[in-house]
């Protein structure tokens, strides 16, 4: 039923003109429509410099650096998708480019992909960093939420990880560790 005179309010989540619909859901409500703004550029991987035509092709996406000595992938439908024997999960979660990046390897054993077997060399420090930098500062005394994707190209094999952001307030300090394979 409904009532003359009376005005669906927008935010609190009742059918307030009886109408049957609900703050947003009524095109009583006029509102803007509020898009989420990542401080990160090119957060998805969808802006390219070039089409990754292979591994450690990181400065193939737009905007994105290279930030360790150890060599981040940047994969793409477009060329580069991952070790034939390691392919990514999929579907890619936000668009057609994903990162792919190293937290220790064993190195021999035959495949090329550094994988190996249980006879190869560990290398524990191989660690492969990527960065960006921020479209702003973050501040002091506000709360910013860090949301991302993380996919194993092998479930079983693959060890448990913590995942790490570091900070800088000059950009210039990336890359760091050049020469130093082991800089983990």
């Amino acid at each position: 039923m409904f009532l003359f005179g009376q005005v669906e309010i927008c935010d609190n989540g009742q059918d307030d003109d009886n109408d049957n619909l609900i703050d947003i859901n009524d095109p009583d409500c006029i509102c803007d429509i509020i898009e989420l703004v990542s401080l990160i550029p090119n957060p998805s991987f969808e802006d390219m410099i070039c089409c990754p035509s292979n591994r450690s092709q990181l400065n193939c996406a737009d905007v994105w650096i290279q930030a360790s000595e150890p060599t981040t992938d940047y994969m793409h439908k477009c060329g580069y998708s991952g070790w034939p024997d390691f392919p990514p999960p999929e579907p890619f979660p936000d668009g057609d480019g994903i990162m792919g990046f190293r937290d220790g390897r064993v190195r021999g054993g035959g495949n090329g992909a550094g994988n190996g077997n249980q006879n190869g060399t560990q290398e524990p420090f191989w660690k492969e960093y990527a960065g960006a930098c921020l479209l702003s500062p973050l501040e002091s005394g506000v709360k910013y939420r860090f949301q991302f994707d993380v996919g194993f190209v092998d479930f079983q094999k693959s060890p448990p990880i913590n995942i790490s952001f570091f900070g800088t307030s000059d950009c210039s300090n990336l890359p760091f560790g050049i020469g130093e394979n082991d800089f983990g």
